[in-house]
């Protein structure tokens, strides 16, 4: 259904002349006129080509916004691998858009990965995230001079491992090359 607001790639209420504006001036076909208004108007069509909040925002220089988009998104988030997807979507973006917070970032990497230790551990597509999330501490690091933050995270990620009913060796291993 295109009623209603905006949404992320259809178009919400519009004027019913638009579909014959385009129809007669574009020659478009109806199913050219529903693929436009169903997948590549909305958010993405106004922002060209983004329906992503935090994507528009960034593109404009409007890092805190950014970031404050993606701090929503993980605080929304339910479920232990969703969870951990949103919490690196947002550690990722405070890694790019606010490389010197390093009292945040900290506080995030290691409270995210207690979050997952707290749910099991980490399996399959989470496992994933996690070395995706490492190589961009170890890059952050290298780029930012942060050695001493990462090494600071490696030993409070280790605490959190010790705590653990049963560390897993995802944990244990984390940024183990940074020590």
């Amino acid at each position: 259904p295109l009623e209603g607001l905006v949404m992320a790639t259809r178009c919400g209420d519009i004027d019913p002349a638009v579909l014959l504006h385009l129809m007669r001036s574009e020659q478009m076909s109806v199913d050219e006129v529903d693929d436009l208004l169903n997948r590549h108007s909305g958010l993405a069509g106004l922002s060209g080509g983004s329906s992503d909040f935090r994507d528009i925002e960034q593109r404009a220089g409007n890092h805190e916004l950014a970031i404050e988009w993606l701090r929503k998104g993980y605080e929304a988030s339910r479920g232990p691998a969703t969870r951990f997807q949103w919490g690196q979507y947002y550690l990722s973006g405070l890694l790019e858009m606010t490389p010197e917070d390093v009292t945040l970032i900290h506080s995030t990497t290691v409270g995210l990965i207690a979050e997952s230790q707290r749910a099991g551990g980490f399996f399959q597509r989470p496992k994933a995230q996690l070395l995706r999330l490492e190589g961009e501490l170890v890059d952050w690091g290298e780029a930012h001079d942060k050695q001493a933050a990462l090494a600071d995270i490696r030993e409070a990620v280790l605490a959190v491992c010790a705590r653990a009913e049963s560390p897993d060796t995802s944990c244990t291993a984390f940024l183990e090359d940074v020590a």
